[in-house]
């Protein structure tokens, strides 16, 4: 893709991670496109099944390695030393989080899922990103790690029966900012991109389509977030060399869902 921020992509190899239910492993078609590399990671079979994945591209421009997010810093190191080996490097990990699926009030929620959510949220993100960054800090390399998470994490961005997702993005938001502020001396930059709820998200899972259109009418944008074409573009700039200088930071794009106001009465 031509221009600035094409030329400082190409030849990027992307290391894509993803828990993500909806559409975490998409986010690579947008990248292959403006010249990246992309090593998707995750269970085998998901990998092997999932027609997104074999949907990205060509061999070229395209690897898969098992990585188990559960499998702790031993078993998910050896995975990234895996993917490095694919392509001879790795410039941008990107974490995908999962989407708010379980939708409880405090009170209900298990041990276990406290246990799953913080795991493959705050623990698996923390753990890839510091084994990828440990590979990074060769004098003369640069890297980008991006968490991609959910407004849930906000302090604008509360919504009930998601206190344990929510818990957790604000964590992983935490920890985008700690670690941009400590590992930019490395030339490593850290940030997180919070989007917004989607249409196909199990939040509104329960709502009719005319409810859900008409919470929608109430936004700014007046529309629900997909979850690809509308964080594609900031993604893009905050893994080109352009954006190392946003580091520790947490970008918002859900199209003003979040913005300080009645919500949980207008929206849900």
């Amino acid at each position: 893709m031509a221009g600035p921020l094409g030329s400082s992509l190409a030849g990027k190899v992307i290391l894509l991670v993803s828990v993500a239910q909806d559409m975490g492993y998409e986010l690579g078609a947008p990248l292959i496109k403006r010249g990246c590399r992309v090593v998707v990671a995750g269970k085998l079979s998901r990998l092997q099944s999932t027609t997104s994945v074999n949907d990205l591209g060509s061999a070229e421009a395209l690897g898969k390695v098992e990585l188990d997010v559960r499998g702790g810093e031993e078993s998910i190191d050896a995975a990234v030393g895996r993917a490095w080996n694919i392509f001879g490097k790795i410039d941008v990990l990107i974490y995908c989080s999962t989407v708010p699926d379980v939708i409880k009030s405090p009170l209900e929620h298990s041990e276990s899922d406290w246990d799953e959510t913080m795991t493959v949220n705050l623990k698996a993100p923390w753990l890839v990103a510091k084994v990828f960054a440990k590979r990074m800090k060769a004098p003369e390399t640069k890297g980008s790690i991006l968490f991609i998470t959910y407004i849930t994490g906000l302090e604008r961005g509360y919504y009930p029966g998601v206190s344990v997702h929510g818990t957790a993005m604000a964590g992983l938001h935490q920890l985008a900012k700690y670690m941009g502020m400590e590992l930019g001396k490395y030339g490593i930059m850290v940030a997180a991109v919070a989007r917004g709820l989607s249409k196909i998200d199990p939040m509104l899972a329960s709502k009719s389509d005319e409810e859900v259109q008409k919470f929608a009418k109430k936004m700014p944008s007046q529309r629900w977030t997909h979850p690809v074409r509308d964080i594609e573009a900031l993604i893009a700039f905050l893994v080109s060399d352009f954006g190392h200088y946003s580091t520790a930071n947490v970008f918002i794009a859900d199209g003003g869902q979040s913005l300080p106001r009645p919500r949980m009465k207008s929206y849900l």
